[in-house]
């Protein structure tokens, strides 16, 4: 909500300094928990979506001109060395902390951690889906999640620029 505060909505109504509150945030989370963290299913979710949020605040510090703290693009990388561990094989938050990974590769132009990340999509989304479609999930819900999901993949391998050869 600080990082919206800051930068959407009509001009006069944003508070541009609600950003170092979610700067400060991000910044006391990083320096509470150091790298590495717990491995397991659990905090499979939780890294991916603290990964996204960080690109967010990252997204928004350079939207607004600020500097970008070099604590943000280590913490960055060290989510995307994390996620590359623990990816949840051929399950729909696999699909989710792969597309966060690529996310960062993208935003920090690191082609080993863009690669990684769109070459296990490339190998994962025959394993999802079948020759007829019908996907892995076993559910009516998560067929049309998956759907959305992969169509998610595939805008962010174009958005990044990824090229064929780190798809194989």
């Amino acid at each position: 909500s600080l990082i919206k505060k800051s930068t959407q909505g009509i001009t006069k109504d944003r508070d541009p300094a609600a950003i170092d509150g979610a700067v400060a945030i991000a910044q006391d989370w990083v320096r509470d928990n150091p790298f590495p963290w717990p491995t397991g299913p659990g905090p499979g979710n939780a890294t991916m979506t603290r990964t996204d949020h960080l690109l967010c605040l990252r997204g928004a510090l350079e939207k607004m001109g600020k500097p970008i703290p070099s604590w943000l693009d280590t913490s960055l990388v060290q989510h995307a060395q994390w996620l590359k561990g623990n990816i949840w094989p051929d399950h729909n938050v696999g699909t989710d902390q792969l597309i966060a990974m690529l996310g960062v590769g993208c935003v920090l132009d690191r082609a080993d951690i863009r690669n990684t990340a769109a070459g296990q999509l490339a190998q994962r989304i025959s394993r999802v889906f079948d020759a007829q479609g019908a996907n892995n999930e076993q559910s009516v819900g998560y067929a049309r999640w998956n759907y959305e999901l992969w169509g998610a993949a595939e805008r962010a391998v174009d958005a990044c620029g990824v090229r064929s050869a780190a798809l194989t």
